[in-house]
């Protein structure tokens, strides 16, 4: 009775293991690192955390870990021509996703708010 069990579990663990495996093969997450200035001295209060960007599948995800209202995201190719661009609020811990229209090549992501200006570049 006990090979049985140990059986079945080593079964169920290597399924387990199997299916996240296969997951993590088919979304493939890579972060944007932003520069610039977020913040600063003209608050009294602490500001709100800036946003975070990252690219998943065919998608620019920005992810707010404050809630922040009025915040423009340009993106611009690589000539510096505006491809996409759109201002937008969102709530504590909400994901905006702005799926790809674009063509392969090297972008700069730039994200405009009183609190500051911030930019990275990616590549699709």
């Amino acid at each position: 009775m006990k090979s049985v069990m140990k059986n079945y579990l080593l079964a169920l663990t290597l399924c387990i293991a199997g299916l996240f495996s296969s997951l993590s093969a088919y979304s493939t997450i890579y972060s944007i690192t932003t520069r610039g200035t977020w913040g600063g001295t003209k608050f009294r209060t602490l500001p709100p955390a800036p946003p975070s960007a990252s690219i998943e599948d065919n998608a620019l995800s920005l992810y707010f870990p404050s809630a922040l209202s009025n915040l423009t995201v340009t993106v611009s190719d690589a000539d510096g021509s505006i491809v996409y661009q759109v201002c937008i609020s969102s709530g504590s811990g909400s994901t905006y996703t702005i799926p790809f229209v674009f063509s392969p090549g090297e972008y700069q992501l730039t994200l405009t708010n009183s609190c500051g200006t911030l930019s990275g570049y990616f590549e699709i």
